[in-house]
């Protein structure tokens, strides 16, 4: 229930809470003003203030903080709440205010270390692309949708010839530059709905969303023919060795459907390498 609630409160937009949460504000110091000072209503200006804070964007925060504040200073004047000072309204608002600010700041930093950790379960720390667990996320995810609504997907496997000997003449520093760059193609290459992911070591692989065998092996051509450029503007004896498999009967387990367009690769490597090879999931080797 929390990581679900997390994820709602990250994924919504900052504008859309403040503008769901000012009157949320209003309407407290509103029923502040009609019961008067005998019944606190004082945690529940802590959901508005915790709806806005749960964001990168630390603004927003402050600004909630600073409203429900003031809102609750004026419904406290309003409603009649006398007190022996001046001073000691202001001071007791002031309280408020930092018991909010405090409750922003503490949300906000929980947002930051949720999103660092998720960052790091999920994404590949040289290439900045999905890592393994991340990629098969986004395949389980895709699997369920094609299973609801019918429709094909695909899943190219990519393996880089010659790495190996890249690595060992130039070095691992020119080898993770050269890893950097074939994520860094392959990520402007496709639609922004499809995803890459890095497998391990010099394996990446492609999920191209809602496509049919000849959508992907037109997208693919064009993702291959930007690779071999880049390798050929470094200078990089590199070439790729692809499977890629369209999927359209949905019976198979996420890591089947992967080892699926593993074999493909293999069979490229197995036929001579540097070249891709495209087919349906009901073909067999």
């Amino acid at each position: 229930m929390i990581k679900l609630n997390s994820r709602f409160l990250e994924n919504l937009d900052n504008e859309v809470k403040l503008s769901f949460s000012i009157p949320i504000v209003l309407m407290l110091g509103f029923f502040d003003y009609l019961v008067g000072p005998e019944i606190s209503t004082s945690i529940f200006y802590f959901i508005p203030v915790i709806l806005v804070s749960y964001r990168e964007e630390r603004t927003s925060g402050i600004i909630i903080a600073l409203v429900s504040a003031l809102v609750w200073l004026i419904s406290d004047y309003m409603s009649g709440h006398e007190h022996s000072s001046f001073v000691i309204a202001l001071w007791n608002s002031i309280m408020r205010l930092a018991i909010f600010l405090l409750i922003a700041t503490m949300f906000h930093n929980l947002w930051l270390r949720s999103s660092h950790f998720q960052r790091l379960a999920n994404f590949d720390e040289l290439t900045s692309i999905l890592n393994r667990r991340g990629f098969l996320a986004r395949v389980q995810d895709e699997l369920m949708r094609a299973r609801r609504f019918n429709r094909s997907f695909s899943i190219a496997f990519i393996d880089l010839d010659n790495f190996k000997t890249v690595n060992d003449s130039l070095g691992h520093k020119v080898g993770d530059e050269l890893l950097r760059q074939v994520a860094l193609t392959i990520q402007t290459s496709i639609r922004a709905v499809d995803f890459v992911g890095r497998l391990g070591g010099d394996e990446f692989a492609i999920l191209y969303v809602e496509t049919s065998q000849d959508q992907a092996k037109e997208a693919f051509e064009k993702c291959h023919h930007e690779l071999n450029q880049r390798m050929a503007d470094y200078s990089w004896p590199v070439t790729f060795s692809v499977g890629v498999v369209t999927f359209h009967s949905f019976k198979l387990t996420i890591v089947e459907l992967l080892d699926h367009a593993d074999k493909w690769m293999y069979e490229v490597k197995r036929q001579g390498k540097n070249r891709a090879i495209y087919k349906m999931d009901s073909d067999l080797i």
